[in-house]
């Protein structure tokens, strides 16, 4: 695989964004966007060779690893990290996919801080968190990438997401990030594997959380047949916007006078409001 052209990754970034309207400018292992202050940076891409079960083709499995450089007048500064993993049974599209999956799942959610509003087919929400150690209410906006869902369950987990969307898998751990008013933001990932079974990953500004795994594992339900292979992934990224309503903070406050554990910094969720 001496021959593998992972300049690719620069050229499919570029080309997508090129396909939005932008002007990214390509320099080495970097993409600038057109985003002022909006940096793709290719980090590693590893691609792994082998024999494919009961198959004497072989597979191969690709891991890209993508840092987004942000500096923003409103939210400021953010080093964003990301990793995509993909197999199939050709190693050069297999590296173009993993591009490609990066601009699906992670870019639109960035791509909305900038426009102020998502694109076509992602998650938008609003969110107010409430922590008595700052003493206000905190009005956040939820921007999701590509919902991606591979495999056999597409269509069961596409209505269990409808009813329910992945985020919410994740919220009581994610809320208790929000006490700090800056961008923040979280990977989710979950997939039916032949020997673990039902697998599910969560970081939260750049970090594994074992805590929103666990709740993941409590929240997902029984209404997708684990019997079939799947995978799924989706990227959001929360910003802190104006201040909530005074409707709002009296329902927030409200809330955590009811609460019985002073031990939790306490916050409500109220999507729409």
């Amino acid at each position: 695989m001496d021959d593998l052209d992972f300049s690719i990754i620069e050229k499919t970034f570029a080309a997508r964004l090129r396909a939005l309207t932008l002007s990214p400018v390509v320099a080495d292992e970097r993409v600038e966007t057109g985003y002022p202050g909006f940096c793709i940076h290719r980090l590693k891409c590893e691609v792994l060779e082998c024999d494919a079960p009961d198959s004497l083709a072989k597979r191969y499995i690709a891991s890209l690893e993508v840092r987004a450089e942000l500096a923003h007048q409103s939210f400021g500064i953010a080093n964003i990290e990301d990793r995509i993993t993909r197999d199939g049974d050709s190693a050069g599209p297999l590296i173009q996919a993993c591009a490609a999956t990066w601009m699906d799942v992670t870019f639109p959610a960035l791509r909305s801080l900038y426009e102020g509003r998502a694109e076509p087919g992602t998650f938008e929400g609003k969110l107010s968190t409430l922590t008595p150690d700052l003493g206000r209410p905190i009005g956040w906006e939820v921007f999701s990438g590509q919902l991606q869902i591979i495999g056999e369950s597409r269509d069961a987990l596409l209505a269990r997401f409808k009813k329910q969307p992945p985020i919410a898998l994740v919220l009581d751990t994610l809320t208790g990030y929000l006490a700090e008013p800056r961008l923040h933001w979280c990977k989710l990932y979950g997939a039916v594997m032949p020997k673990p079974g039902l697998v599910f990953g969560c970081s939260i500004d750049g970090q594994k959380s074992a805590k929103a795994e666990a709740e993941m594992h409590r929240k997902f339900g029984d209404d997708v047949d684990l019997t079939q292979a799947f995978e799924f992934r989706q990227f959001f990224a929360m910003r802190p916007t104006a201040p909530v309503s005074a409707t709002t903070e009296r329902l927030l406050r409200h809330e955590v006078s009811r609460s019985s554990d002073p031990a939790k910094g306490w916050w409500r969720r109220l999507f729409g409001r």
